[in-house]
C-alpha cells in the first residue's frame, strides 16, 4: 500500500489524479495546509478504519461527536496530565524493560527479542493508564505469561486493523471471513468490560481515563449518558490500538535503523553517556532529557520519517467553494489523500530519501513539521505527548546502560546488506494500516549486555 503511493507519486508527481474525483498530494506545505484547516471535513474513506460496528474519535464526521470526545478524554493527553504520571510511565515501561534485559543476560547470554520487548512495555503502559490494570490480562488461555500474552495482542491488533477493511464488504460475506477469529474481538470487549465493572464495583472516583470511561456511562442531566456502552468499546479499541503500535513499532524501527547504520548509534550513545554517565545508574526521567538529547530525538524523527508506522494515507474532503493546491482548483466535495508515506520519501522533499540521516533534523530544525506520523496541526494526535515521552526515556536509558549488537549468526540483515543506491536494507515489513516486521521472531533478535559491566572488565 505505501510503496505503491511511494511509486506512483515519484512517477506522477506531487499532485496526481488517482480517480474520479481524488486527488493524492505529497507536498508538505498542502499536507500542513490540508491537515491545519478546519474547512477540510473527514472523508466516507475514514470507515475502513472503524475496529467495530460504531464510528470512534478517529472515523467519526460527526463534530458534535469529535467535540465531546475530546472533551473526555482531551485533559488525560496533554503534557501536564503527562508529566503527573511519569513514575507510573517508567515503571511500567523502561523499568519493565531493564529487568527483562538484565534477566537475559544473566540467564540467556543476553539474547533478548526487542519487538516483543517494545510491545510488552507500550502495552504495559496503557493498560495502567486507560484499563487501570496492574498487569496484563486480556488473553483468558495465556500459558506463558506476559510475552505469551503480548503475541496474542499483537495478533488481535492486526486482526482488528484487518477486520475493519472487511466492512467494506457486503455483510454476509463479511460475518463469513471474520467469523472463525472474532474470537480477538470479544475477548478485548469482555476485557474492557471487567476493568470497567471493577472500577464501578470499587466506587472509588480517580482522576485517569478508565475513569472518564466509566462516568461517561452514567446518565447525564437529559438522562442520557455521554457514551453508550458501544462507543466506551470503539473507544477503548483505539485507545489499544493507538496506543501501542505507532509507540512500539517506532521505536523497533528505530533500533532497527541504528543496528544498520552503527555510526549514528556511536553517536548516540556518545551523547547519552557524555550527559548522563551511566556509573551513576540513575534512572533518566523525561523532564531530564527534554531538549538535552538532541542527537536521540533526531533519530526518532528519522525513523518516523523513513518507516512511518501509521502508514496510511489520509483523505478529506474540499470544502464548499474552490480549493486551490499547487495552482490547480479542484471543486466541493474532491477528496484529497494526504501521501504520508510519499510526502516522507519523496526527493523533492528530502536529500537522499531512503537512507536514514538524522542530521537532517539538527542542520534544520524545521524539518519535524514535515514529518506526519503524528498528523499535524488541528489533526494532531492527542497521543503525541505520552508517546514521545514512551519512546525518548525507553531509548534513552536503554542505549546509555546497555550495548546492543545483532546476533553473530545474522546474514540476511546488516549494515554490509545493501539494497538499491547502495543503502542498508530494511528487514522485510508488513504495511497494513501499521508498519511492522514481517518477521519478528527471526529479524528482531538482540545481544545486550550491561556497558558499565563491560567497561569495568576492560578495565581489569
Amino acid at each position: 500500500m505505501a510503496q505503491h503511493s511511494l511509486t506512483s507519486s515519484q512517477k506522477h508527481g506531487t499532485l496526481q489524479t488517482i480517480q474520479p474525483n481524488s486527488i493524492s498530494t505529497t507536498d508538505p506545505h498542502d499536507i500542513r495546509h490540508m491537515l491545519s484547516s478546519p474547512r477540510y471535513s473527514k472523508s466516507s474513506y475514514y470507515r475502513i478504519l472503524r475496529f467495530t460496528a460504531t464510528d470512534s474519535l478517529v472515523t467519526t464526521r460527526d463534530k458534535e461527536k469529535v467535540s465531546r470526545m475530546r472533551r473526555i478524554f482531551g485533559s488525560y493527553f496533554n503534557a501536564t496530565y503527562v508529566a503527573r504520571m511519569e513514575p507510573l510511565i517508567l515503571d511500567c515501561g523502561i523499568i519493565r524493560i531493564m529487568r527483562i534485559w538484565d534477566q537475559a543476560i544473566k540467564e540467556d547470554g543476553g539474547k533478548i527479542n526487542y519487538c516483543e520487548t517494545f510491545n510488552l512495555a507500550t502495552f504495559s503502559i496503557i493498560s495502567r493508564l486507560v484499563f487501570g490494570e496492574e498487569e496484563i490480562r486480556v488473553h483468558k488461555n495465556s500459558s506463558g505469561g506476559q510475552m505469551d500474552t503480548v503475541r496474542w495482542m499483537s495478533k488481535a491488533t492486526t486482526y482488528m486493523c484487518f477486520r475493519a477493511v472487511l466492512q467494506l464488504l457486503p455483510p454476509w460475506i463479511f460475518h463469513l471471513v471474520t467469523m472463525p477469529w472474532d474470537h480477538y474481538c470479544r475477548e478485548v470487549s469482555d476485557y474492557v468490560d471487567q476493568c470497567i465493572r471493577k472500577r464501578q464495583l470499587s466506587n472509588k472516583s480517580q482522576s485517569d481515563l478508565l475513569q472518564a470511561l466509566v462516568d461517561s456511562l452514567k446518565p447525564q442531566d437529559n438522562g442520557t449518558p455521554l457514551l453508550s456502552r458501544d462507543e466506551v468499546l470503539a473507544e477503548s479499541f483505539l485507545l489499544l490500538i493507538g496506543g501501542i503500535d505507532p509507540t512500539a513499532y517506532t521505536m523497533v524501527w528505530t533500533i532497527h535503523l541504528l543496528l544498520l547504520y552503527p555510526e549514528h548509534l556511536q553517536k548516540v550513545q556518545t551523547e547519552l553517556r557524555h550527559k548522563f554517565p551511566p556509573e551513576k545508574d540513575q534512572l533518566l526521567t523525561f523532564s531530564q532529557l527534554r531538549n538535552q538529547v538532541p542527537y536521540l530525538e533526531a533519530c526518532i524523527y528519522e525513523s518516523m520519517r523513513l518507516v512511518t508506522v501509521p502508514c496510511v494515507q489520509i483523505p478529506r474532503t474540499c470544502p464548499v467553494g474552490k480549493v486551490s493546491l499547487q495552482g490547480r482548483e479542484f471543486a466541493e466535495g474532491t477528496t484529497v489523500f494526504a501521501n504520508i508515506w510519499g510526502s516522507h520519501h519523496s526527493p523533492l522533499n528530502w536529500d537522499d530519501p531512503e537512507r536514514f540521516s538524522p542530521r537532517r533534523f539538527l542542520d534544520d530544525p524545521r524539518a519535524k513539521h514535515s514529518v506526519f506520523a503524528f498528523g499535524h496541526g488541528l489533526r494532531l494526535c492527542m497521543g503525541k505527548h505520552l508517546a514521545m515521552m514512551n519512546m525518548v526515556t525507553i531509548l534513552a536509558n536503554l542505549l546509555r546502560s546497555y550495548n546492543i549488537k545483532s546476533p553473530v549468526d545474522y546474514s540476511h540483515t546488516g549494515p554490509e546488506i545493501k539494497g538499491a543506491g547502495d543503502i542498508p536494507k530494511l528487514m522485510p515489513m508488513s504495511q497494513f494500516v501499521s508498519a511492522k516486521p514481517k518477521y519478528p521472531e527471526r529479524d528482531c533478535q538482540l545481544i545486550v549486555s550491561r556497558y558499565k559491566d563491560e567497561k569495568k572488565n576492560n578495565n581489569n
